[in-house]
């Protein structure tokens, strides 16, 4: 962990002297290795200075000159909560463009992070706010956040890989499948109730249950081995 964290300070105190290169200094000993050491101490505390910024801005804006209207829009409305914007200049520091590119896998600016958090751009920005949803983030409340917050934010629900008759039911009414001995197991609305699919044959009615407990019986013998498989898209038996 601390191997990682170093790491990445590092790269970002690399990404900042990017940003802002030492400065040519002329004096009387112009190019002795005391001016350049001298030179490059400043370079590096200015560095180390923006990086404080960033650390404690609670909401930071990446973006280039051609987005000052969007820009604009995401300040008026964190200005509604009180909370004043900290933007990032991308024209003057390309490799950080290119990294938030693809670590957010957006191409086009803005970038709007609140607490670290990458959330979009103007029009999440806009579409957070028009539900409610701003606040609850800046609070730092994600757990209160509704579906399609979530969405936006890519927060991905937690679940338990409990082999309980409990759980196989939650997961399965999830639309999760199962991996019983690399066989997948599945749950899908017929026209007359819930169908589940087996080893490769449908079962219904009283059959889906008497399955069910099956699997939890020889999984806790280990006498087969299960695996939970998430599909977030599919949802049976709920909204």
């Amino acid at each position: 962990m601390l191997r990682r964290l170093l790491r990445k300070a590092a790269r970002r105190l690399e990404d900042a002297l990017a940003v802002d290169p030492p400065r040519a200094t002329k004096t009387a000993t112009d190019g002795s290795p005391a001016d350049r050491d001298e030179s490059l101490a400043a370079t590096v505390e200015r560095a180390r200075a923006r990086m404080r910024e960033e650390e404690l801005a609670a909401v930071l804006v990446y973006a280039t000159a051609k987005d000052r209207a969007a820009v604009d829009t995401i300040r008026d409305v964190f200005a509604k909560y009180g909370e004043t914007i900290r933007e990032v200049d991308l024209d003057r520091d390309p490799r950080h463009f290119r990294n938030i590119a693809a670590s957010t896998g957006v191409m086009v600016p803005p970038y709007v992070f609140v607490h670290g958090r990458h959330i979009g751009s103007d029009q999440e920005v806009a579409a957070l706010d028009a539900e409610n949803e701003l606040a609850k983030i800046l609070a730092g409340r994600l757990d209160e956040l509704g579906p399609e917050a979530r969405r936006m934010l890519k927060l991905r629900e937690s679940f338990s890989d409990e082999v309980s008759l409990e759980n196989l039911r939650d997961r399965l009414a999830r639309g999760h499948s199962l991996s019983v001995d690399g066989i997948d197991t599945w749950l899908e609305q017929g026209e007359d109730g819930p169908v589940l699919f087996h080893m490769g044959r449908p079962h219904r009615g009283d059959d889906v249950e008497r399955i069910l407990t099956s699997i939890v019986e020889d999984a806790a013998a280990e006498r087969i081995e299960v695996r939970f498989h998430v599909d977030p898209d599919v949802r049976i038996g709920g909204p």
